[in-house]
């Protein structure tokens, strides 16, 4: 197949039509990547037109762009001629068939000068991008609802190093400002929990700092937990700091482990333990993961 490659006209009109040329000569696929303003330009009556028809052909029809709060409705339409994507912080856009890609290298939303390559090998490279791009990129669906419902990415962090796993967990309750939850699943971690200070850190979050603490401790048939402070009638009088036992009592197993610690409900901890026998934090903890979006 012959190559061509060259400059074309900083013109509207002349985009369209080179863009209308280019995906009226598909026939099995499609494959749009735009910056958050394209989707104007794609919804613009002669390309959107142009991609309703290629779609009527079974030409199959794919769009990346960075959906945004401003672009959010837009997106909605152009689901409507085609499967859409979502990347974070694109620069450039271009159009690519199984044929022909036209590379519009400037985040202009489809208004700036580019150029048109039909050179198989280089369509071949471009598709295999395109395909890389698409299956790492989020589904229109994941991405609009986190919009719609104020989520933030996904941030998980996940620690291995037992001494960091327990800086990290003094850290997040001395940075508390309002709230802390923590859910602590055995006798022994409860134990491990009073031995290394961290029920002094809740007690002192809620008296110095004003922080409302919500505590669950387990209970479990034949174990008594001998914790002072806790049978001392020291925290009676602190209406923040709230203690209740995980109730039904439950049998003692060994597949209940994990500690949950929720700060101010924008912070999410959760760690495991290797070896609940252990008396030492360092020795029994295994590993923890650190969850900062809202979801």
């Amino acid at each position: 197949m012959s190559s061509v490659s060259h400059e074309k006209p900083n013109t509207l009109e002349n985009q369209k039509s080179i863009i209308v040329n280019t995906i009226s000569i598909a026939e099995k696929s499609l494959s749009i990547l735009g910056d958050s303003k394209s989707v104007n330009f794609i919804l613009s009556e002669q390309i959107r037109n142009a991609i309703q028809d290629a779609k009527n052909r079974g030409v199959r029809i794919r769009y990346i762009t960075e959906i945004t709060t401003e672009n959010l409705n837009s997106c909605k339409e152009i689901k409507k001629i085609s499967e859409v994507r979502h990347l974070d912080n694109i620069t450039g856009n271009y159009i690519l068939t199984d044929k022909e890609y036209v590379g519009l290298p400037q985040a202009s939303g489809f208004l700036s000068s580019g150029n048109q390559n039909d050179n198989r090998q280089s369509v071949t490279m471009q598709n295999y991008i395109f395909d890389n791009l698409w299956n790492n990129a989020t589904t229109q669906d994941d991405k609009i609802t986190g919009l719609e419902i104020g989520l933030e990415p996904e941030e998980v962090e996940i620690i291995s190093d037992a001494s960091q796993i327990r800086k990290t967990y003094f850290n997040l309750i001395e940075s508390a400002k309002s709230e802390i939850s923590l859910i602590i699943a055995t006798p022994n971690a409860l134990k491990r929990n009073y031995k290394e200070g961290i029920i002094s850190k809740l007690i002192e979050a809620s008296e110095k700092r004003n922080v409302n603490v919500f505590l669950a401790i387990p209970t479990y048939d034949n174990d008594e937990l001998q914790i002072d402070i806790f049978q001392s009638g020291q925290l009676e009088k602190n209406y923040r700091f709230q203690m209740k036992f995980i109730a039904p009592v439950t049998t003692q197993t060994v597949k209940i482990k994990t500690t949950f610690l929720i700060v101010d409900k924008k912070i999410l901890f959760i760690k495991d333990v290797k070896d609940d026998i252990k008396d030492n934090f360092i020795e029994a903890v295994g590993y923890a993961t650190l969850h900062t979006s809202k979801s």
